[in-house]
């Protein structure tokens, strides 16, 4: 096998390496830089291909140019869909909020005490006016305070602000606001009854609605079939992908 004849390989390995440096070194090249450094490199890029084809040849490898480009533009595509660095996250607004309206925006997992999911706020009300905002947080429902899930679409008014994620607390913890982060979630929500007011059901995407009541139904099959909760868990996370009832 050669590396040469597998140009999508290649593609993906050196975009793999830009959007590895950039989370490792978030800010080790300026927003300023980007532009500029993208342009250099892709007019140095396509001199070299015209140089090659006038004279019909390979003169100038442009192998390592084009890998700088590729490299960069992980970099860059990484940077940009980091949801801190979005200016309308809601983590940037200086001014205390006194709602946020936050929809479902995942599947529904149900815990020990309690349902766990992730939500994306899209609004909060501060002094009388509603801003629209970006981000997601993680939810947890009190299974005391509500006995079923809130499912996909459903949108709540929530009258606190989330609580940041916390890092580590001990030495070689395992870092969870970090696993998160990678995610795009930086907040979290621990909800009672008289936190949220339910305003309506509103899916945002038919599709992922869809999709969510296949895997649903697909769950409740498989439990059928199979016997026993250990089994079911590893049927389940080895036929759907979902691993949240495996014991650590």
């Amino acid at each position: 096998m050669t590396f040469i004849p597998y140009p999508f390989v290649r593609l993906v390995l050196f975009l793999a390496v830009g959007i590895t440096a950039y989370l490792y070194f978030p800010n080790g090249i300026p927003e300023r830089v980007f532009v500029p450094a993208m342009m250099v490199l892709s007019c140095l890029l396509l001199t070299i291909f015209a140089f090659n084809r006038k004279w019909n040849r390979l003169v100038v490898n442009p192998g390592l140019l084009g890998a700088s480009c590729t490299i960069l533009l992980g970099y860059i595509l990484t940077f940009y869909h980091t949801g801190s660095r979005n200016p309308d996250h809601f983590m940037h607004q200086p001014i205390q909020a006194q709602y946020y309206k936050i929809e479902i925006a995942d599947a529904v997992v149900e815990t020990n005490t309690t349902w766990k999911t992730k939500g994306r706020i899209t609004a909060m009300r501060c002094n009388g006016e509603w801003l629209t905002v970006s981000g997601d947080v993680l939810l947890y429902f009190s299974r005391s305070d509500f006995p079923l899930p809130p499912v996909y679409g459903d949108v709540f008014l929530i009258n606190k602000s989330p609580a940041a994620i916390e890092s580590p607390g001990n030495p070689g913890e395992f870092n969870y606001q970090q696993f998160l982060s990678y995610q795009q979630i930086y907040h979290q929500y621990f909800l009672r009854q008289d936190n949220l007011t339910f305003v309506h059901h509103r899916p945002a995407h038919a599709i992922i609605q869809l999709s969510l009541h296949l895997r649903d139904w697909a769950e409740r099959i498989l439990k059928q079939h199979i016997s026993g909760k250990a089994e079911q868990s590893v049927a389940i996370a080895l036929v759907l992908g979902i691993n949240d009832e495996l014991d650590d």
